[in-house]
């Protein structure tokens, strides 16, 4: 039997002997992060998506392909009463038409349009909290979406914060230019 321990001192021992494998960057990654943490969640989501958001201090991303609900919504609301930067992406499309209507109101908010044109750019589920916390997984931040079986990864880190705020802003930075 193999315990973490025993695991971490093995992964060591193979560092630079397969360099197309990604070990190295993932063991330098664990080495030299103040904290690294992954977490799966399958039940109790959405509390677990709004314990998060309570924890933020300085801003929150949002890119969800649909959003409708408004718990989660006013927690975010919340957020931005207290400063913080709040941005959204979602679908422009029928589902998301009532609450993200609103969103423009009082957050940063970019509507993915539909059309031909941006047929399948927008599946994301991932929120980027004070660059430090990823909320990703097949769960839409919907009220139906709590029926389903749906996950959710919390992860804490630094390089998985920046590489989903990447992908924010290249989206983001698409709908802008898209919008010219």
């Amino acid at each position: 039997h193999f315990n973490a321990n025993d695991l971490w001192e093995l992964a060591k021992k193979m560092r630079g002997k397969y360099p197309a494998s990604g070990l190295d960057e993932l063991i330098y990654a664990i080495e030299n992060s103040d904290h690294l943490s992954i977490e799966a969640k399958f039940e109790n989501i959405k509390e677990r998506i709004i314990s998060e958001i309570k924890k933020a201090k300085y801003f929150i991303w949002v890119a969800v392909a649909w959003f409708t609900d408004r718990d989660i919504a006013n927690e975010l609301y919340r957020k931005k009463q207290q400063g913080l930067n709040v941005q959204i992406i979602v679908n422009d499309d029928e589902i998301n038409s009532a609450l993200c209507s609103k969103f423009d109101n009082y957050f940063e908010n970019h509507k993915i349009p539909s059309g031909i044109k941006y047929k399948n750019i927008m599946h994301h589920k991932f929120c980027v909290i004070d660059m430090k916390t990823v909320i990703h997984g097949s769960y839409n931040w919907t009220v139906k979406a709590q029926n389903n079986k749906e996950t959710i990864t919390v992860s804490e880190g630094r390089d998985i914060a920046e590489k989903f705020a990447e992908e924010f802003i290249g989206v983001k930075q698409k709908i802008m230019n898209e919008n010219k």
